[in-house]
């Protein structure tokens, strides 16, 4: 459940948090930029929930930058190929390195089996859907990336523990 304790780390330490959205901030800047009309119209709507692809590339860069993997779905229809971003800490990589697994509550996925969402790693297309697994390189690190922040896990938590503990401490006088 490590990715999940990422994003509680996230909601928890306002620094950490101001610090992964300013680097989403500026990866992302103000979007992409075309003179071909039919691709300017392609990137303003990438899928079927009307999002951008800058929409997309922020949802992207926010998941690399919090869990240092950011997982990016291709749906392909007749005349062309949707993308959607999908929540990086509901991914798993299968260990045969071919398939991505994503479940809402990993905590729960054997009770919940039917949660369960099986996408293939490009290049393989099964259906009409593939994912691509962009990741931090870390050496002993083949199934995941890792945070460039990795090494200062525990500040960040101490840096949440130290404002719980003085709210605490000014609530009580």
């Amino acid at each position: 459940l490590f990715p999940q304790y990422l994003a509680d780390l996230k909601r928890h330490s306002s620094t950490h948090r101001s610090v992964l959205a300013q680097k989403t901030t500026f990866t992302t800047g103000s979007g992409f930029k075309t003179e071909n009309e039919a691709l300017r119209d392609y990137i303003t709507d990438v899928n079927a929930n009307g999002e951008s692809l800058k929409d997309c590339f922020k949802k992207l860069a926010d998941d690399y930058f919090t869990y240092g993997n950011a997982f990016l779905e291709g749906v392909i229809y007749e005349g062309g190929v949707n993308f959607y971003h999908k929540d990086a800490a509901t991914a798993r990589v299968s260990k045969n390195k071919r398939d991505i697994f994503f479940h809402p509550d990993w905590e729960n996925a054997k009770r919940y089996p039917e949660k369960m969402q099986k996408i293939p790693i490009y290049p393989r297309v099964v259906g009409s859907s593939f994912i691509i697994h962009y990741k931090d390189y870390e050496s002993t690190f083949s199934f995941y990336g890792l945070p460039d922040y990795v090494a200062a896990l525990e500040h960040i938590a101490i840096d949440y523990e130290i404002g719980k503990f003085n709210h605490t401490a000014f609530k009580n006088g």
